[in-house]
């Protein structure tokens, strides 16, 4: 059963995305194992942007969401998976490309008159 390029397009773009989501949960908590791995907080190595990191006087219940955590060790995981993830891609692509090249040579330069008219009268019954 054949669905098309396009559905190959979408199946290797959901692939593409399910990688670097699990890539970045895995990053997300070796960050968390390295810091505690060095005797520190599980979030020593994620940088605080805004709000005062929950110790103010408690009057701003928003504090906490104005304050962000940027984990710059798994960005990097991520950055570096991504990147080893489409040069395969385009690895597999070239491989493919001359594998049916390849394929079409041979085909096309093997077939002699008579293999030719065996084909025709029972090509029905032959899948060449």
């Amino acid at each position: 059963m054949c669905f098309g390029e396009f559905a190959g397009y979408l199946c290797g773009c959901n692939l593409g995305l399910e990688l670097t989501i699990s890539a970045a949960a895995v990053a997300r908590g070796w960050t968390s194992y390295v810091a505690t791995l060095f005797r520190a907080r599980p979030d020593a190595l994620r940088l605080r942007i805004g709000g005062d990191g929950g110790e103010g006087d408690g009057d701003d219940e928003n504090t906490a969401v104005r304050m962000m955590l940027l984990d710059v060790p798994a960005a990097a995981i991520v950055a570096g998976i991504t990147w080893m993830l489409i040069r395969g891609m385009k690895d597999t692509a070239r491989f493919n490309t001359v594998v049916t090249v390849v394929s079409l040579i041979v085909s096309a330069s093997s077939s002699s008159p008579a293999e030719r008219r065996l084909t025709r009268t029972i090509g029905t019954y032959i899948v060449i």
